[in-house]
């Protein structure tokens, strides 16, 4: 029996700078030279145990998210417009939306966590015999949609946005 697994090679990492309540309001740009793309998830706790319990216990509050991926250079990277949208975005406060899909954003059925980000880091890694790598992580933020009417968390995402 075959089994159709999602391979790491077939998922995309896209960015958007604007942020909007509706997919046609995202322009997405697929960020292309990234490897270990991580989305890390996680709560916050608060202990519950009490005198009678029989062991210590915890319930969940706030939940986490952080997108952390390693950005690839390239002697082109002073003309790329992705590197420098990363870049403005850090050095400028900026939040840009970021989706991480399982597959192309304009095929049928493509899934994954649409976050409102802050890079918090935009570290550069210039590692003995490697290729020189930019260390990204990305924060969520509240943002506001361009309409300044809504407001938008991260979100699972396991719909299509239109090509664009």
């Amino acid at each position: 029996m075959a089994t159709d697994y999602i391979r790491g090679i077939d998922c995309r990492l896209y960015c958007s700078a604007t942020i909007d309540t509706t997919d046609s309001g995202h322009t997405w740009t697929e960020i292309k030279r990234i490897e270990n793309l991580s989305v890390n998830l996680g709560a916050q706790t608060v202990p519950t145990t009490t005198r009678d319990s029989t062991f210590e216990t915890v319930d969940s509050t706030v939940k986490t998210i952080e997108l952390t991926f390693d950005y690839m250079d390239t002697a082109a990277t002073v003309s790329d417009a992705v590197f420098n949208l990363l870049k403005s975005s850090y050095v400028l406060k900026t939040h840009l939306l970021f989706w991480a899909a399982d597959g192309a954003h304009d095929t049928t059925g493509t899934a994954g966590w649409q976050i409102p980000g802050l890079l918090v880091d935009f570290s550069i890694s210039q590692d003995l015999g490697s290729v020189l790598r930019y260390n990204v992580s990305v924060a969520a933020v509240r943002a506001t949609n361009t309409a300044g009417t809504a407001t938008i968390d991260p979100q699972w995402v396991d719909t299509t946005p239109p090509p664009s």
